[in-house]
This record gives C-alpha cells, structure tokens and sequence, in this order.
C-alpha cells in the first residue's frame, strides 16, 4: 500500500534498510517499490518445499495379530 503518511527523514525503505535503520513501522513508497519491481529474480526460482512426511509410529498390523512369536514361552498367564 502506497501512503503519504510523512517520515521523519524521507529517505525512501530501501535506502533505510541498507543503513540498518529500518523504523519499527514501515511504509512503503514509490522508490522501493520501483527498486523491488528492477530487482526481480529472473530465473526459474525455488519451487516450493513440503516438511517431511511424518513418521508413523504404530507398528505393522501383524504385529497386533501376533502379540507374542511363541505363546508357548510367553512370560506369565496366557489371555484366554
């Protein structure tokens, strides 16, 4: 958004910025948005990026079918 809310020094953001004095509330203007517009990127850029896939912590269904490998040496009482 363009505005004509006044500065106290006027310089334009892009100069403000390469000072490192950038004011905590910023405007836009005309001067930054022409440098923004002259300054474009012109390659194919970086396409976007998804986080990883999550990994699943539940184990295989076979897992579930057989809770004990040999219920002959299962510790304790076997579940009827």
């Amino acid at each position: 958004m363009i505005t004509s809310t006044p500065r106290s020094d006027g310089a334009p953001l892009r100069e403000l910025a390469e000072a490192g004095r950038l004011p905590d509330h910023q405007y836009m203007d005309r001067a930054t948005l022409s440098w923004i517009a002259c300054n474009r990127p012109t390659g194919p850029g970086i396409g976007a990026t998804l986080p990883h896939r999550p990994l699943l912590l539940v184990p295989d269904d076979s897992w579930f079918a057989h809770w004990w490998p040999d219920p002959d040496r299962m510790p304790g009482p076997v579940p009827s």
